[in-house]
């Protein structure tokens, strides 16, 4: 195996105990404890390198009562899902770039919304941190339908943060910042709006460094587009298209999506998509999420014909709250059609009132003894 993952069910961690999960040589190690939130009494484990993987319960004596878990699924990676630093430029196909390349350079605030997900320890997708109007840091993930469809699915999947090379075509990704666990809040009824709105078990921490994408349900774009997404669960790779999108309807594995409910990505002129982009968002030309993707033909040898789930349809096209995301992202009820990305850790900067124009200035690193920009 390239990395293995369990399945936890009945999780009951009491305070004094910790559960712990690791590879050979103590690698990727992860400890939960009672502080952790197991939704539903599920824990998913991120994947773990190699063809071992250990699990090591701990608790103090005398405890009121002890803890207990089943392991209830072991799956076993043979596609190397973990990407190893060695096979790493190898996973994608050789056309994505990395977000980090010069053609990210403009979306390094909206790439930190964009996990990685492992569905049920199997299935690859990708999704998006996304605000709503009263900014109160509800972790809503955006993806599609076909990825996460149902409560149990939700329940089993672990989403990967800041998984990007940190400069343009190195090996250098750390798969360290996962959150485990998310409820099903909406999705399409019939599956025909490709879209699902989960809220994951906990809030990203800081050091994860989350920004919550801003979106739009207009039904009119501008030329301009960009897809930030995990082809094959690989790093973190961005796409762009220069023209206009149309308006489409994808028909793909005997499915008629609705009616005109797709934006249409004609052509590429930068990347592709490829399995593991499933759900991933389409910002316009202001940085807004107009869309999940659903599917298409693109690849490099012909990066044409990608289809993404109109955000505008995801709203609203149906009346029922569990079946839209106008009821969750905007709980203000405000009528938005548009709502600005947000980032909860970056303080507004003070005036300097005692700053001349005289004075000559310089470029001071604090380094690790301060937080913030």
């Amino acid at each position: 195996a390239y990395s293995l993952n369990l399945i936890f069910e009945d999780v009951s961690i009491p305070e004094g105990a910790r559960l712990s999960v690791y590879g050979a040589d103590s690698v990727d190690f992860k400890t939960y404890t009672s502080d952790d939130v197991f939704l539903a009494g599920v824990l998913a484990t991120p994947l773990v390198q190699g063809e071992v993987i250990y699990v090591c319960y701990a608790e103090k004596n005398n405890l009121s009562k002890s803890g207990s878990w089943t392991i209830k699924q072991v799956a076993h990676d043979y596609k190397n899902a973990y990407l190893k630093p060695s096979l790493l430029k190898s996973t994608a196909s050789s056309c994505n770039v990395d977000i980090n390349c010069d053609e990210g350079a403009d979306w390094q605030v909206e790439k930190q919304a964009v996990c990685k997900m492992l569905i049920q320890g199997v299935t690859l997708c990708t999704g998006t941190l996304v605000n709503n109007t009263a900014k109160d840091m509800t972790p809503y993930i955006i993806t599609a339908n076909h990825c996460v469809a149902s409560e149990s699915k939700a329940l089993r999947t672990v989403f990967y943060f800041d998984y990007e090379n940190e400069t343009c075509g190195t090996a250098s990704a750390n798969p360290s910042k996962t959150i485990s666990g998310s409820s099903l809040v909406a999705t399409s009824p019939t599956g025909k709006v490709d879209f699902s709105l989960l809220k994951m078990s906990e809030i990203p921490p800081k050091y994860y460094n989350p920004y919550y994408a801003g979106w739009s349900v207009a039904s009119s774009i501008g030329k301009g587009t960009a897809c930030i997404h995990h082809p094959k669960g690989d790093v973190k790779k961005i796409s762009v298209d220069k023209d206009k999108p149309s308006t489409g309807t994808l028909n793909t594995g005997g499915i008629k999506y609705v009616e005109d409910g797709n934006w249409l990505i004609s052509r590429w002129e930068t990347g592709t998509t490829e399995g593991g982009s499933s759900g991933s968002p389409l910002f316009d030309n202001e940085h807004h999420v107009i869309g999940m993707l659903s599917g298409g033909m693109a690849s490099c040898d012909e990066p044409v014909n990608d289809y993404f789930a109109k955000f505008s349809y995801a709203w609203d096209y149906y009346d029922v709250a569990a079946n839209q995301v106008k009821a969750w992202l905007d709980p203000l009820g405000i009528g938005a059609d548009v709502c600005q990305g947000y980032n909860p850790y970056m303080l507004a900067a003070n005036i300097l009132s005692n700053v001349n124009t005289t004075d000559s200035l310089r470029l001071f690193t604090f380094g690790d003894n301060a937080d913030g920009y």
